[in-house]
């Protein structure tokens, strides 16, 4: 059991899972009855590759900890460039079906590729070290640009009070939870000279900073479906980020690679549950 669990969160299986829940949740909230369908192979085989290529690129010796992710990695990292070759056939196929968005979505693929960028060896790299002091944010607003803004983009929806609530909740929570990410590897990228905020910031700088993207977060779920009348969605959205806010101490105190890839990811797959429950119930009970 515990092989399967491995391959199915350290293949990037669950994290692509992740990401088509958050595409498929601002298709819901939006109705988007006209979202092209191969946006979501797009989105699935761009996470495939990113993610596999972003671990194959990663060095596997350089953790101190004892890490389920690394062991796993420095295993069966001949594993990972097929899966990521599989991810970016995907992509080149779906791309074909919404290349009139081309410009859209290469412009999604840049900002996705600043987060991976430093891993690359060389010269560049250790330059692109010392300068990704936002690298954080890079993936906050990859993760937001792929499943909040292309979406509505490619539907052709108009881009109002509404949308921009919804895509600043959406930014906010991520970077929610990139944070706790940054801050487990924080002594690790210390070591190999990647400047972010969270190496830069002390703890109560960090503490801060989570907190006031968590807040943001909420404000924006709140606007989202009215501050003064919220529906319940808007409630709901807000739901993985309460979860988030009361457990960030104990986090912080935790490395567990289970925690990490499964539980605190799967807070995007528990907001796309929880806005969707009643469809999801109404198709459950017919």
């Amino acid at each position: 059991m515990k092989k399967i669990t491995n391959v199915f969160l350290f293949s990037s299986a669950f994290i692509t899972l992740c990401a088509l829940a958050m595409v498929a949740q601002t298709a819901d909230l939006f109705q988007l009855q006209n979202l092209n369908p191969f946006y979501f192979f797009f989105t699935a085989g761009g996470t495939m590759a990113s993610y596999n290529l972003h671990w194959y690129l990663t060095d596997t010796n350089v953790s101190n900890e004892i890490s389920e992710r690394y062991t796993w990695t420095h295993t069966h990292k001949q594993l990972l460039l097929p899966f990521a070759g599989i991810g970016m056939l995907m992509s080149l196929i779906s791309f074909y079906f919404l290349i009139h968005y081309w410009l859209w979505i290469i412009t999604g693929a840049i900002v996705a590729g600043l987060y991976t960028a430093p891993k690359i060896p060389g010269k560049v790299s250790t330059f692109l070290r010392k300068i990704a002091i936002a690298k954080t944010i890079y993936l906050a607003l990859a993760w937001t640009y792929v499943t909040a803004v292309l979406p509505l983009i490619i539907s052709r929806q108009h881009i109002n009070f509404h949308s921009i609530a919804f895509i600043l909740h959406r930014y906010f929570f991520i970077y929610a939870l990139c944070i706790l990410f940054d801050y487990r590897d924080r002594d690790e990228d210390i070591g190999q000279g990647i400047r972010s905020l969270i190496t830069m910031l002390n703890e109560k700088g960090i503490k801060v900073l989570f907190y006031v993207s968590l807040v943001s977060g909420i404000l924006m779920a709140l606007f989202f479906y009215g501050i003064y009348s919220p529906s319940l969605k808007g409630i709901l959205l807000c739901i993985p980020l309460l979860i988030l806010a009361m457990l960030y101490n104990s986090i912080k105190k935790n490395k567990n690679d289970y925690l990490y890839y499964f539980a605190i990811d799967g807070l995007m797959l528990l907001s796309f549950l929880l806005t969707s429950f009643q469809q999801l119930s109404s198709f459950l009970w017919q």
